[in-house]
């Protein structure tokens, strides 16, 4: 949030409210352009991370939310390295690259090839338990299904032409493809659901066969299948084949768990006050700098004008904050809809397997 009216000056003081990983990597990216700036950091908990957080017990290393990262888009990965986590950085085993779903109370492999929504392969998905004749039927129709006539791809998404990933799924592969493998898959990776997910948004790449091929089978198996070997355009599209669920050779994480990334971050920001256990309760504008409130009194001392203030919160604790800002901003900040997910981590000695 920049200055109201007036440039910063020389050297200016700027706020970074959150302490998860997008308020640590503000800090460490204003740390490199703005290196005289004075930066204070507040967390309203314990300890920095958000809702990254690693833990250890009995003889496991175990991740309380997320457990890895894409490398595309590339600048998470840029970030490891800045932060000195280059080496440590873990694949995920490739003879373990699969997901399951759950089919008659047991669990059932996702078809080799499958991919959010769309086969790179057709014969594992047709010999598949994880779909019933009915469903594997209705899947070969999808060819068959008429296009919906769409807007140019640069033209932007509006309610007219845009769907939801559920409907656009029902339409061209059908009911039980969405609730059998596509809902499983997209719930998983976009903790959201699939009714009020944007497909424009979400998965431009599947709107894009529709409009271009007509089919998303037709234009999957034929592009796919022109990636013979792993020296085509190349690894990616080899290992995108053979891909059950998710593309999981794109994923990485540091062998010391995603905590050991919030450490490194923290620990290249020696010109950065850090303050934990200090909430704040609103931002308010003060001529040409942002003032901003503690929730403990003690805590509101001088200095608490700032230049500039970066919020690094959810949605919905940002709305409170700015609600005496700018009460639009909150509003809007407000309706947005955020999805709960359950991690179960699963130990198990190895004499038991």
């Amino acid at each position: 949030m920049a200055s109201p009216n007036t440039p910063s000056p020389a050297a200016p003081r700027i706020a970074i409210i959150g302490g998860g990983i997008s308020g640590l990597a503000a800090a460490h990216r204003l740390s490199e352009v703005l290196p005289e700036a004075s930066i204070e950091l507040f967390e309203a908990s314990s300890r920095l991370g958000g809702i990254l957080h690693t833990v250890e017990r009995g003889g496991f290393l175990i991740e309380q939310s997320a457990d890895n990262f894409l490398i595309k888009p590339p600048e998470a990965l840029e970030l490891c390295r800045e932060v000195g986590l280059q080496s440590d950085m873990l694949t995920t085993d490739e003879s373990r690259r699969r997901a399951f779903v759950v089919r008659s109370g047991k669990l059932v492999p996702i078809p080799d090839g499958f991919y959010l929504m769309s086969p790179r392969k057709l014969w594992p998905l047709l010999m598949s338990p994880a779909l019933s004749l009915r469903g594997k039927l209705r899947l070969l129709l999808e060819p068959f299904i008429r296009r919906r006539k769409r807007s140019s791809v640069e033209s932007p998404p509006d309610e007219r032409t845009d769907e939801s990933v559920a409907a656009f799924t029902r339409r061209r592969l059908g009911r039980e493809v969405f609730e059998q493998l596509v809902q499983p898959l997209v719930a998983g990776i976009y903790t959201a659901d699939p009714e009020q997910l944007s497909m424009a948004a979400t998965m431009p790449q599947f709107v894009e066969y529709e409009r271009t091929s007509g089919s998303l089978l037709r234009a999957t198996l034929s592009f796919f299948s022109q990636a013979k070997t792993p020296d085509d355009e190349s690894s990616t599209q080899h290992s995108a084949n053979a891909a059950t669920g998710a593309r999981y050779g794109l994923f990485v994480t540091p062998k010391d768990g995603m905590s050991s990334l919030v450490r490194n971050v923290a620990g290249r920001l020696p010109r950065v006050t850090i303050k934990l256990n200090t909430p704040i309760t609103e931002i308010r504008s003060e001529a040409d700098r942002w003032r901003l409130n503690f929730a403990d009194a003690q805590a509101n001392r001088e200095p608490t004008r700032y230049d500039a203030v970066i919020l690094a919160v959810p949605a919905h604790a940002a709305a409170k904050i700015l609600q005496s800002c700018d009460r639009q901003l909150a509003a809007e900040l407000a309706a947005i809809e955020y999805s709960g997910c359950a991690v179960v981590s699963l130990g198990f000695r190895r004499t038991q397997i």
